[in-house]
């Protein structure tokens, strides 16, 4: 896989080659936080993770990979104005 670590959270996220480039975050002991099932995903310094499909759905979670709304998603970048995603 390749990959960007994201220093903040400990997270990375990745895309796998020979699944077809599906995305998914792994922590740094390589635990799988997000499956590899989505066609993006991106890891922000406010504690979120952000992933989209191919048909353009697009879900939050926390850096456990519990799911959160997109309202608290948007609080938790509100609460952390400089926030970005790797």
């Amino acid at each position: 896989f390749t990959g960007s670590f994201n220093s903040r959270s400990g997270l990375v996220h990745a895309r796998l080659s020979y699944t077809g480039n599906a995305c998914g975050v792994i922590d740094k002991n390589n635990k799988i936080i997000i499956p590899f099932i989505y066609s993006s995903a991106g890891v922000c310094d406010n504690g979120t993770i952000a992933v989209s499909t191919k048909e353009g759905n697009r879900y939050y979670f926390d850096t456990t990979g519990k799911s959160i709304t997109e309202k608290e998603f948007k609080v938790r970048q509100i609460k952390n104005p400089n926030w970005k995603t790797d």
